[in-house]
């Protein structure tokens, strides 16, 4: 009863149908609201009083519950690059990256860096399929939400995923547009082209949790050359 796209149906067994938009929501309950970004996650059903209602997760953290009146409840949510505020943010320190940046920790220079970060969208994008490592599926699932769950910064030489690690010589220019490149398609794509293909340590990810953690790995490199 759901659709993914600019435009979304929210519907409880013919109860009702309301038409949600990224700028206006008019409910069936006459409550109106406005200025979440309408991007289809996930949708399930469950049954109360012998209707089938949906619950339906937005990817700005909006829920529509739906029965004979529907309301909306704000969630706690992460920056995340599916927020155009947070893509401008992170190409503006991108475009201030030099190639002698100097370096606060790691082993990485700047142009190598951003080439791994390019690597970590071609994780989410699912052109990368690492299996999974024996540590995270003992501990990745206690782990993940201490990532992915706060804005908190990740960790100096926090642990990364095994082939990202870019060792050769590059260019920066030539990364620096690879990366904003990457960035653009990772938005364009929205949550439905996120991989559903698990973290090599976290496991599986929602398309919010993959843009979460997208942005504090691009915030945890670019602050490590003090951008």
């Amino acid at each position: 009863m759901a659709e993914c796209g600019e435009l979304c149906w929210v519907g409880c067994d013919a109860a009702f149908a309301s038409e949600v938009s990224g700028l206006h929501c008019g409910l069936s309950c006459g409550v109106d609201w406005c200025g979440y970004r309408c991007a289809y996650r996930r949708a399930s059903a469950f049954r109360d009083g012998g209707h089938l209602c949906y619950v339906v997760m937005f990817s700005s953290g909006a829920t529509l519950l739906g029965k004979d009146c529907m309301f909306v409840r704000k969630e706690a949510r992460m920056k995340n690059l599916f927020e155009p505020a947070r893509v401008n943010e992170v190409k503006e320190r991108i475009g201030r990256l030099r190639p002698d940046s100097d370096r606060q920790w790691g082993r990485m220079n700047a142009a190598q860096a951003v080439a791994h970060c390019t690597a970590g969208f071609e994780l989410a994008l699912g052109e990368r399929l690492p299996s999974r490592l024996l540590m995270g599926r003992i501990i990745g699932g206690i782990v993940k939400p201490k990532v992915v769950g706060n804005d908190e910064p990740l960790r100096r030489n926090s642990p990364t995923v095994k082939g990202l690690v870019v060792n050769d010589d590059r260019n920066l220019e030539t990364e620096r547009e690879r990366l904003c490149g990457m960035i653009d398609r990772f938005c364009a794509a929205g949550p439905m082209g996120c991989t559903g293909h698990p973290h090599s340590f976290f496991g599986r990810l929602t398309p919010e949790e993959w843009a979460t953690l997208m942005y504090k790995h691009l915030d945890h490199h670019l602050r490590q050359f003090g951008v």
